[in-house]
């Protein structure tokens, strides 16, 4: 999976709005990322180099996903930030930290969306990516209000967690996405009536 910005923690919510945006780039524009290619050690295949560079994440995404009951944990982190450190010398403990609802509703945004962008390369990681999504789906609503509050979780466990929180307490914005992602691939009433409401 993909590093965070300036730091090498990752976060299913930053990745959920930058893969989301990168598929969405994919599917207004195919022809153009059909014929590009960016250099990466899969270029020769026949895979478009956007798919295969997003799909590394993904990769990452569906292991953040418990298998169990569907929710998706907030991100893998160290309790503090790495430093200024070569990626290679990054060597502090991580933790998995936390399942929420934004991250859940992020993640079954994501997989509906690569469900329908991946079946014409990968059909059964394409069925993958859509039980994923609905499981993760059913979590959020089975748990509609489990927000990431790192200070809270701070009092009861140890250790402190320090770094970026990317709390929200509003996930009308999520379950929106979340909804409309999964009603495109499935062509299911039960999303739309979600967003008619």
């Amino acid at each position: 999976g993909w590093y965070d910005a300036g730091d090498y923690n990752k976060y299913v919510v930053n990745s959920g709005i930058t893969v989301g945006t990168l598929l969405s780039l994919y599917e207004d524009y195919p022809a153009y990322f059909q014929k590009l290619e960016l250099n990466i050690p899969e270029s020769e295949n026949q895979t478009p180099d956007l798919l295969d560079e997003i799909r590394w994440n993904l990769d990452w995404m569906v292991t953040m996903q418990d298998s169990e009951d569907g929710g998706v944990y907030h991100k893998l982190t160290t309790a503090k930030f790495e430093g200024m450190v070569e990626p290679h010398l990054a060597l502090s403990q991580r933790y998995l930290v936390a399942k929420s609802t934004a991250a859940t509703l992020d993640f079954a945004a994501v997989m509906a969306q690569a469900s329908r962008v991946y079946k014409a390369y990968f059909p059964e990681e394409s069925v993958m990516y859509l039980k994923a999504a609905e499981k993760a789906w059913n979590w959020a609503k089975e748990n509609p209000d489990v927000l990431y509050k790192q200070n809270e979780m701070n009092e009861t466990f140890d250790p402190d967690v320090v770094t970026g929180a990317y709390g929200d307490n509003i996930v009308l914005d999520e379950w929106i996405w979340a909804a409309s992602e999964l009603f495109i691939t499935t062509h299911n009433l039960i999303y739309w009536n979600e967003l008619a409401e």
